[in-house]
């Protein structure tokens, strides 16, 4: 399609091979891969579009009507690759993913990559304005997996479950790291508990990536046995705070061990991974190699605090990204000589474990002292009577905000 480095390949589809392969096709060629949320409507779809400055955007049939919607509105005309249906005749530059691919040489392309390069531009919805686009280059990606893939020891003779987006960092990842070790991956459009129990029966799953909601419900489905699970050696959650009470009850029930981890988009994204021999189920665990953290003063953003001390996490290290695109401002506000603080808030134990309490616009300020939701939410969950909570601030008079 004339691709060439640099170019950006917007990829706009739920979990299927076909976003695998056209992430790698753009990488093989110095181009980037621009995920796109399978959720996003046209607004969402004409904005990261025309941010991105994509040439190029392969999507699903299924998806079809938001592409159309937000055609009128994009900023230049793009050649829309269609997987999973026939091109309609009214959409112009449109052509069907098997008309590409089909009669192409098996030959590699030419193309001379560089580890600088970028290679990903995910969008990242922070918690203020407009999404982000990442710039991950081939070097953040290609040692991230390094990092977490080796922490893990993940190899040939393990098997997952993909139900996180792909279009999500923490999906792109899992995807990465599959093809860095010689895994196999399973994709699966969305969660489903029927589904994923089957498949861990069948394919003999080794390894469950999850997020705490899912979690909870495997904690609280009735009718599951420890016996459909005899494969899995680990679970592992990120993305969020886990509950430690919600990792004992799963661990309780099941018999494997609840490993945690933390990372952000911009971090590509892990910087932190429970050791498998020494696993704290309260703790996102430690620094993975070659990565440092600061934990400092959430009102300066500059005193370095001691171990115990609660303040905003900062971390450096060769996975993090290079900046936000298109936003050279907003890059020298996050990254600091190499420092990217992050807008979470936690502290490090003595054995330089990390314990994430919130994000720190999350945080609530009740009588001048500091409430962390993710606390609030761990104790409520300890009670049997409660399914899952939520906590958040709300303002008042009298005490700045309360705790709901």
């Amino acid at each position: 399609l004339g691709h060439k480095a640099g170019d950006r390949l917007g990829i706009f589809m739920r979990n299927c091979p076909e976003v695998e392969i056209a992430f790698y096709a753009a990488s093989k060629l110095g181009a980037v891969g621009c995920p796109l949320n399978s959720a996003y409507r046209e607004r969402e779809v004409t904005y990261q579009l025309n941010d991105a400055g994509a040439r190029t955007l392969i999507t699903h049939a299924k998806l079809w009507p938001a592409v159309e919607a937000a055609l009128p509105r994009l900023a230049s005309t793009l050649t829309i690759i269609l997987v999973g249906g026939d091109a309609p005749d009214s959409a112009p530059n449109i052509i069907s993913y098997s008309d590409v691919v089909d009669g192409q040489s098996s030959e590699a392309p030419a193309a001379q990559v560089d580890p600088d390069q970028l290679a990903a531009l995910p969008y990242s919805s922070g918690t203020t304005g407009l999404p982000k686009g990442v710039m991950l280059t081939h070097r953040n990606l290609a040692v991230n997996h390094e990092q977490w893939g080796s922490m893990l020891r993940l190899g040939p003779d393990d098997c997952y479950i993909i139900y996180q987006p792909l279009s999500h960092i923490y999906g792109l990842t899992m995807m990465g790291v599959s093809v860095r070790s010689g895994s196999k991956q399973i994709l699966l459009e969305r969660f489903d508990l029927e589904t994923v129990v089957r498949l861990i029966e069948e394919h003999g799953v080794t390894w469950l990536f999850a997020v705490p909601p899912t979690l909870l419900t495997l904690a609280n489905a009735p009718g599951l046995d420890a016996s459909q699970f005899r494969t899995v050696k680990y679970a592992f959650s990120a993305a969020a705070p886990l509950p430690p009470d919600v990792a004992r009850r799963v661990e309780a029930r099941f018999g494997f061990r609840v490993a945690q981890g933390y990372g952000l988009t911009e971090a590509g994204p892990a910087t932190h991974q429970t050791p498998l021999d020494r696993i704290k189920l309260e703790s996102s665990g430690v620094l993975l190699a070659d990565t440092e953290l600061r934990i400092v003063d959430i009102e300066t953003g500059e005193l370095d605090l001691p171990p115990g001390e609660v303040g905003e996490i900062v971390v450096r290290g060769p996975q993090v990204m290079k900046g936000y695109w298109n936003a050279p401002e907003r890059s020298r506000e996050a990254l600091d000589n190499g420092w990217y603080r992050s807008g979470d808030i936690g502290h490090f134990d003595a054995d330089g474990y990390l314990f994430v309490a919130s994000r720190k616009t999350d945080l609530i300020i009740s009588g001048g002292e500091n409430v962390y939701p993710a606390e609030v939410e761990r104790i409520l969950l300890e009670s049997p009577s409660i399914h899952d909570a939520c906590v958040v601030g709300r303002p008042d008079e009298r005490w700045g905000e309360v705790v709901v």
